[in-house]
């Protein structure tokens, strides 16, 4: 949807504005700057008694880019008692001792208070704008939750749920959000280039080419109705990996 994407574009001067939440006054010049992300030690899971190592910042003034002298104002930003209004932020996850999931465990054990003020203030924002400009908001917001939470300094982190104790990282959610959306902005270019003369039929026999049909079913309900014996050659699917990717598990973090 076109006008979506436009509207989401245009929302992203009022998210742009969100890191607000990010900004220090610079350690060296005292002008605004802007945190990129925060290297902490966090020794109990449960408690946000945390130990700021460095901070990742960007100064328009004099381009400091790195302070290891931190101060209490970058702590009290990362864990300010925040009011939230879409965020469960009581939320207690299911004890799994897969994806180091503890009793009573809650959201706010795995993010700052500082990262989920600010994925609460973009679904707010995202709530003025269409039912496909906020789909397109979530689904963005989807494809990096993993990083909006507390992660290591690889980011990528194989198991969303579980953070470390030494050298956790707090990571300025704009600046990914910024990256993402002009990356979907690209794909969808492409898609709409690539795919431009295909179009989608309704039933088997329409099939030809650039034509596409979509079943929005189980595949244990698929049936010869759907697809005649012998008539598919090749089936691709998103494996499970057996207990590598804890796909059930996973979701709780979506929920």
């Amino acid at each position: 949807n076109n006008s979506a994407l436009v509207e989401v574009k245009n929302a992203v001067k009022n998210i742009k504005n969100l890191n607000s939440y990010y900004e220090i006054e610079c350690p060296k010049c005292h002008g605004k700057a802007v945190i990129d992300r925060v290297v902490f030690d966090k020794p109990i899971r449960n408690q946000n008694k945390i130990d700021i190592k460095t901070v990742s910042l960007n100064c328009v003034n004099c381009s400091t880019t790195n302070i290891e002298d931190t101060n209490d104002v970058i702590l009290n930003q990362m864990y300010y008692p925040y009011s939230y209004k879409n965020i469960d932020v009581n939320y207690t996850f299911l004890k799994n001792s897969k994806i180091a999931v503890l009793e009573n465990d809650k959201i706010t054990n795995i993010f700052t208070y500082r990262n989920l003020k600010v994925i609460d203030e973009i679904l707010d924002i995202s709530k003025n704008l269409s039912t496909d400009a906020q789909k397109i908001i979530k689904y963005i917001l989807m494809s990096f939750m993993h990083q909006c939470k507390i992660t290591d300094k690889r980011s990528n982190s194989q198991w969303p749920l579980w953070i470390p104790k030494r050298d956790c990282v707090e990571r300025n959610i704009i600046t990914i959000f910024e990256k993402k959306l002009n990356n979907f902005v690209k794909a969808t270019k492409f898609i709409h280039n690539e795919y431009k003369n295909n179009s989608i039929v309704d039933s088997f026999d329409l099939l030809e080419k650039n034509k596409t049909m979509l079943l929005h079913k189980g595949s244990q309900h698929i049936s010869t109705t759907d697809f005649p014996d012998n008539s598919v050659d090749l089936i691709i699917t998103d494996p499970p990996y057996l207990e590598q990717v804890l796909y059930s598990e996973y979701m709780q973090l979506y929920a």
